[in-house]
């Protein structure tokens, strides 16, 4: 797999000087994934990693808000001026403070369903590792799973939620 050969950088570049580990999963996230997510995202954060993540709804969106303060990195599969989905444009500002947006589109480039591949291509890429926190058997995050380790980057399935639901589980 190549690397792009281009990159556009948009906001503090100097946080792409940290190690990233990669926080993707699920668009349509449980409040358990959420809660887990963020606290992943800060215990990461305090061993001195920044977060990289697609920008999306449900665990992107959860892990990029907790690394906002701590070093976070939105992946973009449009150019820097399509941001989707379009109700994170706030969530990118807030970022773009201390940490920056990537995209390896044009300006006017607008996200289409075969650039979210492209896109998580760049996550795995920028990361040591990636966490699935939530995942679809048919998703972005199982794409991204399987470009990491591709790029032999380590690859880990976040196991507490499932430990979580089991406790919550009813008994027989």
């Amino acid at each position: 797999m190549t690397p792009p050969p281009l990159l556009a950088i948009r906001g503090h570049a100097g946080v792409l000087t940290m190690p990233f580990v990669a926080i993707v999963g699920s668009r349509n996230a449980s409040a358990a994934g959420v809660k887990i997510t963020e606290r992943l995202t800060r215990a990461l954060a305090q061993a001195g990693f920044a977060i990289a993540s697609g920008l999306a709804r449900g665990i992107d969106a959860a892990g990029h808000r907790a690394s906002v303060a701590t070093g976070t990195v939105a992946v973009l599969a449009g150019g820097q001026d399509r941001v989707y989905p379009p109700e994170h444009v706030e969530l990118l500002d807030e970022i773009l403070t201390t940490g920056s947006a990537v995209t390896e589109m044009p300006l006017g480039w607008e996200p289409r369903a075969r650039d979210f591949p492209r896109r998580n291509r760049l996550i795995s890429g920028l990361s040591l590792g990636v966490v699935i926190v939530e995942a679809a058997k048919r998703s972005g995050s199982l794409i991204t799973a399987r470009l990491a380790l591709e790029q032999g980057r380590e690859v880990l399935r976040c196991r507490a939620l499932r430990s979580i639901r089991a406790r919550r589980a009813p008994t027989a």
